[in-house]
């Protein structure tokens, strides 16, 4: 194929460059992206980019929020009324997919 060299002294040097210079050929070739982009600004891709989820921990109000999958406004009407009793929104939570259930 081409000239090259590995970085293998052993005897898989010759096919260690040559496969390097395939890969290489192909990623230009089709224009595959490795992500070291020398035009790059961090600053930027660092506004642009999606800002990764906090790992903090949910408070038991916000997960049952997801568990139940309720809508912020419904929530909140629930807060309102309960306050942060968590075991009463709970169970009104509960009511409430049970009289779904038995509509459907």
């Amino acid at each position: 194929m081409g000239l090259g060299s590995g970085q293998d002294a052993g005897d898989k040097a010759v096919m260690k460059a040559e496969t390097a210079s395939q890969k290489y050929a192909w990623m230009m070739t089709l224009m595959i992206a490795t992500g070291d982009d020398p035009e790059a600004d961090a600053t930027v891709d660092e506004r642009t980019a999606d800002k990764p989820k906090s790992n903090k921990p949910k408070t038991v109000l916000e997960a049952l929020k997801d568990k139940y999958r309720v809508s912020d406004t419904d929530f909140a009407k629930l807060l309102e009324k309960y306050g942060d009793d968590h075991e009463k929104i709970k169970q009104a939570l509960d009511y409430i997919q049970k009289q779904k259930k038995g509509t459907n």
